[in-house]
């Protein structure tokens, strides 16, 4: 079973999230993944969250930007872009084991053709 939870800033969501996931007995995502980002991508968690909170990065964005190609000039790739598909990967790889309760990070979106969500 896979639950997607997106929320806003005082919506309770991660607070929702976790108890789902502590009841369920099932791994739960949410701030944790930005440690992963960070590790990954050799960026602090200060970082990779701060990024995170701009405007301009959102997955839906960012990916309209890269595909108009929005490779930058010293040919890598801009810090937004890489966060969120550090993320986009995360949640597709976690999303895999069938189990998980994942909160904000546009997991709802990515995951929407399956079954298995809720």
């Amino acid at each position: 079973m896979i639950i997607t939870i997106g929320r806003q800033f005082g919506s309770y969501g991660s607070k929702v999230g976790r108890k789902l996931a502590d009841q369920l007995d099932i791994p739960y995502y949410d701030k944790n993944m930005i440690d992963h980002v960070a590790d990954k991508l050799g960026f602090s968690p200060e970082y990779v969250k701060q990024v995170e909170e701009k405007p301009t990065s959102s997955f839906l964005f960012n990916m309209a930007m890269y595909s108009y190609g929005g490779i930058n000039s010293n040919g890598m790739l801009p810090a937004e872009l890489r966060v969120s598909t550090a993320q986009t990967e995360f949640i597709l790889e976690k999303a895999s084991s069938g189990k998980g309760v994942f909160v904000g990070r546009c997991a709802d979106y990515l995951l929407k053709g399956r079954d298995d969500v809720l």
